[in-house]
């Protein structure tokens, strides 16, 4: 079973796989869905028959029909199906896969490696860059393809690096078929020697990659860094290369061996400044990470165990938290943008005040502790904040304790407002402060 990631495609994988055990020929794929799982069952009988590769792709669109599929893969045996018969599956995260599907299945999971070095070693020793006949492709400029085939993929795996960290308006979504296409792009770029790097940033910068992205902010960031990365000072004598504040020294030779030993030598662990980010940010990243890695295991213990669990301490807690959760937004405003803000506040208040009374009454046993309730339940002993609540809330990566002690700051504050005073962090539309501002200007000027 195949749990995809950016980059990894199975598609390629399998086929591949099978021609090396010479079993090509006897290879079929299907995409499923709600509406195809009878022809599923179909194929399946047949390959298990003659001996078929099968590769079924996306089986998290099929619901309820993996639970026949796990029945199905019960029933066979050395007596009913060909001792040659394979199934392959691809399926991402799904709370409705049959447990006992995953639990008999090889698990496959491909992620990215974690530093700058692993990341350019994986990229030189696979594809198109593996082969000679690409790394030695264009006669005559060598040097120049060398130099600036690093610069790029060095600037590639800068971009994977910051995909962990939460300065994205979206998921970063780049395709490893795409960059081995950019890769394509900048060979015959040098080949032509013609506006060379307003070709670069324009084609590669501009459309791949900021073809991903939303926001003009992220766009002119993306753009400013593949600039940092890929100019004309990796060309020079003293070939370097900046990242972030640091400089990066590159191979005197244009061999694919020395590059080689150049990214082996890189540090393992990179500094803050050369993925451009502050102290604060990779230490931010590094504390979510073990908090994402604790939450992963305290949820495995209680689902392994759940007749130990015992909910005095969250009792008590709950009774605590009720006690800090401040009362609703009374007061009446006249800028549209804070009665906009008081109504989201009101929103969230009352939906904290209803999970609040439902949990304690089902810790009681009044209620029936629902999956919902469950989750709030573990993340009051984790000191986590509800993903139910952060969907009406303002952004935020404090604890509950510190949220609760924020939110309480945050109506305060509204409570008693006074005009041209504003807490830019209570707000959940900061830039509405400014749009207020900028139709207050316009009406006395009479723009």
């Amino acid at each position: 079973m195949f749990i995809p990631t950016p980059g990894l495609e199975v598609l390629k994988i399998v086929p591949k796989f099978a021609s090396i055990k010479a079993e090509l020929q006897n290879f079929q794929h299907l995409s499923l869905s709600e509406s195809n799982c009878l022809n599923t069952e179909e194929l399946i009988a047949q390959g298990r028959k003659s001996g078929s590769w099968i590769l079924l792709q996306n089986c998290h669109y099929t619901g309820e029909w993996l639970f026949d599929l796990d029945q199905l893969l019960k029933s066979m045996d050395f007596e009913n199906t060909c001792e040659n018969f394979r199934l392959f599956l691809t399926s991402s995260d799904s709370s409705e896969f049959p447990l006992e599907l995953i639990q008999n299945s090889i698990k496959i999971v491909e992620e990215p490696p974690d530093s700058l070095g692993r990341n350019l070693l994986r990229i030189y020793n696979n594809p198109p860059l593996i082969g000679k006949g690409f790394f030695y492709g264009c006669p005559g400029k060598q040097e120049v393809f060398s130099r600036l085939l690093f610069a790029l993929c060095n600037f590639h795996t800068l971009l994977q690096q910051r995909r962990k960290f939460r300065n994205w308006n979206m998921i970063w979504r780049f395709e490893e078929a795409d960059f081995a296409h950019l890769l394509e792009l900048l060979r015959e770029s040098v080949n032509e020697q013609i506006c060379l790097f307003e070709k670069v940033y324009f084609v590669i910068g501009e459309c791949i990659y900021n073809g991903h992205l939303g926001s003009s902010h992220e766009k002119s960031f993306v753009l400013e860094m593949l600039k940092t990365c890929v100019s004309e000072k990796v060309l020079g004598k003293n070939p370097g290369q900046s990242n972030g504040g640091r400089i990066q020294t590159l191979p005197s030779k244009n061999d694919r061996r020395d590059y080689l030993r150049h990214i082996e030598g890189l540090p393992e662990q990179e500094a803050a400044d050369s993925l451009y980010l502050t102290e604060h940010q990779l230490s931010e990243q590094q504390l979510l990470t073990f908090r994402n890695f604790s939450a992963t295991g305290s949820q495995m213990l209680q689902t392994l165990q759940p007749s130990s669990r015992n909910h005095k301490g969250t009792f008590a807690s709950v009774d605590e938290l009720i006690e800090l959760i401040p009362a609703n937004i009374q007061k009446k405003f006249v800028e549209d943008f804070l009665t906009r803000e008081s109504r989201m506040y009101r929103r969230l208040l009352e939906r904290i005040r209803a999970d609040f009374r439902h949990l304690k009454l089902a810790l009681q046993e009044d209620l029936e502790l629902s999956d919902s309730l469950e989750d709030i339940d573990l993340n009051i002993l984790q000191n986590t904040v509800p993903k139910a609540w952060l969907k009406l809330c303002y952004p935020t990566l404090a604890s509950l304790a510190q949220f609760v002690k924020d939110l309480s700051k945050n109506v305060w504050f509204l409570e008693n407002f006074t005009p041209n005073t504003y807490l830019v962090r209570t707000l959940f539309f900061p830039r509405a402060i400014l749009a207020s501002g900028v139709q207050e200007l316009e009406c006395d000027v009479e723009v």
